[in-house]
């Protein structure tokens, strides 16, 4: 005998897997914000001591 989940259990793993895939995605943004952000510090380094020569 197969058990068959009901649309409310489908609609709950469904909601589970969203909300998955979101925190998954704030994460990876987080992580390249974060790269970008250390480039951009580094550019900015670069600069101030172009300006000083």
């Amino acid at each position: 005998m197969s058990f068959t989940p009901s649309k409310d259990e489908y609609r709950f793993k469904i909601d589970e897997m969203r909300k998955e895939e979101e925190q998954y995605r704030r994460e990876a943004f987080i992580e390249i914000y974060e790269e970008y952000v250390s480039v951009l510090e580094k550019e900015i380094d670069v600069l101030k001591n172009e300006k000083k020569d």
